[in-house]
């Protein structure tokens, strides 16, 4: 997404004041001086907000308004450490409202199987890109969460074993034995397929898909 010169631009400038830079402008036709602030002021977020994202070279970082949204570092370590105390084996995560993906990253090192979906292509471009840095074992889908959702839980399942599939707050849900989580704590649950079949069930989804 970034072409080398506006890369550079970026790093070059990676402590400047973003509102200075904007001001004096840039005389490099190849630098996409938009996408370089955006890329600076994302990284001096992050250095608040995601340190151990900040410290990698190849991040890329959204508008403003989704870098302030996005989870901090620290509440998405803790989800992860919830995931990994309640999980059994054989476990798939969605997330169905991805975002910036800061959520997703840190929680899919707790699971066997993790889905991220972001219906905005702009946003969905810069997350899927970073997951193949972050989560190179996620799958990412660029569509709608509930189209998403539709495909997953249509039949054919009503043959298979029974199973439940969590939600989470941000519309997101785990996929995991009954047994991984007593049903007196556990939030909404969705009857669902057994996870052995999730495979042919990403494979039977329409819209184009990526690997992160």
């Amino acid at each position: 997404m970034l072409n080398e010169a506006t890369r550079l631009f970026a790093l070059a400038h990676a402590d400047d004041d973003v509102r200075q830079l904007a001001l004096r402008g840039c005389n490099d036709s190849d630098v996409d001086l938009p996408l370089a602030l955006q890329q600076i002021q994302g990284r001096q977020t992050a250095r608040r907000k995601l340190p151990s994202w900040a410290a990698l070279d190849g991040i890329l970082y959204p508008p403003h308004l989704n870098m302030e949204q996005c989870s901090s570092e620290q509440t998405a370590r803790y989800k992860a450490a919830v995931c990994r105390r309640l999980l059994s084996a054989s476990s798939l995560l969605f997330d169905l409202t991805g975002g910036f993906g800061v959520d997703f990253a840190f929680m899919s090192e707790a699971f066997d199987q993790a889905v991220y979906v972001e219906r905005d292509p702009a946003l969905f471009a810069i997350a899927s890109a970073n997951m193949r840095l972050l989560a190179p074992h996620a799958r990412c889908i660029n569509d709608d969460a509930l189209a998403v959702l539709s495909s997953i839980l249509a039949p054919p399942t009503s043959h298979l074993a029974p199973h439940f599939s969590f939600l989470i707050p941000h519309f997101s849900f785990i996929s995991t034995p009954p047994a991984a989580m007593p049903m007196a704590t556990a939030p909404t649950a969705l009857p669902t397929a057994h996870p052995t079949s999730w495979p042919s069930k990403m494979n039977s989804l329409q819209k184009p898909t990526t690997s992160c």
